[in-house]
């Protein structure tokens, strides 16, 4: 009967063991999604300011000095399309608010 119950026991301690590194394992890599994730919340809410502002004419300003950085990092965590669409909405509120030299 011990052998049986040291065995059970064995077992029941890497058990034990593995779930516990299995969660510390799970505990990083969701730390690390959720970053990413936020990430992506943040920079999609900062696009869709954006596009808003220059859509409305804006703080055309602000919507130019943010243009040039935009144009050459990005953001990564956004679908370029959806940046794309950013860059063309600000290039055409700022066309549209430069006065006509005819």
């Amino acid at each position: 009967m011990s052998t049986d119950t040291d065995c059970v026991k064995a077992e029941l301690r890497d058990i034990v063991s593995r779930t516990w590194e299995h969660q510390k394992l799970i505990n990083r890599v969701m730390a690390k999604r959720l970053e990413r994730s936020q990430e992506t919340i943040d920079d999609s809410r900062w696009i869709l300011k954006f596009i808003t502002l220059a859509e409305a004419g804006q703080k055309l300003d602000w919507i130019q000095s943010e243009l040039s950085w935009l144009e050459e990092d990005g953001l990564p965590t956004v679908r370029k399309h959806l940046v794309e669409h950013a860059i063309r909405t600000a290039k055409a509120a700022i066309a549209h608010e430069a006065p006509s030299l005819v």
